[in-house]
């Protein structure tokens, strides 16, 4: 992947880029997935709630595992020697200990994959046989996993977000996050404070999620990534 990009096309360092989702080019959505999002989100009548739980986390690891894929080869510890989201540093916590310390972006993200992938096979959590039951502390367990999710997705759009218009990509990107914005809200599994970090951009992309569902693309041009946020101003 990492071949795709000249060293001219690298993005500026993080205290002097501009917040790139928030521009125009950076402010779209996948057309068909247009206000489906937060119903897909919700609760479906009659499922157990704790199942659809599971099942949506681990949707969301591979999404957010194939997310992270695109710009893996140039997140490394010389341009990322810090988990951070802007001016934010996440530190990762051993589980053992409960030490805290500052990692690489690229050890925290893939100690926090292989954690949480662990966690997904662990039949005593996320039961696949007969007689196995979720555990009490399920919900604590999913906010934790969450929180981690947060913590790469915010990531990518402060550092990375370059990368993925080079790609012309941020719509995919941007979907995910919408999904996994409107799921967190409808279960409460993260409060206003953690997702601070990309408070703007969530209310941003709601937006644009409302505007084009009350004004959709009129032809193919509309539903050119680049063109998609320009629909919904134009159209208001």
């Amino acid at each position: 992947m990492a071949a795709l990009f000249r060293r001219g096309d690298r993005k500026p360092t993080a205290n002097s880029e501009k917040k790139l989702y928030l521009q125009p080019e950076g402010l779209v959505l996948v057309y068909n997935l247009v206000g489906q999002m937060y119903e897909i989100s919700k609760l479906p009548p009659h499922a157990d709630v704790c199942e659809w739980l599971a099942t949506n986390t681990l949707s969301f690891f591979n999404q957010i595992n194939t997310q992270y894929e695109v710009v893996s080869e140039l997140c490394t510890a010389s341009t990322c020697p810090t988990m951070s989201a802007g001016s934010i540093t996440y530190e990762w916590q051993d589980g053992k200990n409960k030490r805290h310390s500052k990692l690489p972006a690229k050890e925290y993200i893939d100690s926090a994959l292989t954690m949480i992938q662990k966690q997904l096979q662990d039949d005593s959590i996320f039961p696949t046989k007969f007689g196995y039951e979720f555990p009490p502390a399920l919900f604590q367990i999913m906010k934790k996993i969450y929180r981690l999710y947060f913590h790469i997705l915010a990531h990518l759009y402060h550092h990375h977000f370059h990368e993925y218009q080079l790609l012309r990509v941020q719509d995919c990107l941007n979907t995910v996050f919408l999904h996994f914005v409107y799921f967190v809200q409808e279960f409460q599994l993260l409060d206003s404070r953690e997702l601070s970090p990309l408070e703007d951009f969530i209310q941003r992309l709601i937006s644009l999620d409302k505007d084009l569902q009350k004004h959709p693309p009129q032809d193919d041009h509309d539903t050119d990534p680049v063109s998609a946020s320009v629909v919904a101003k134009t159209q208001n």
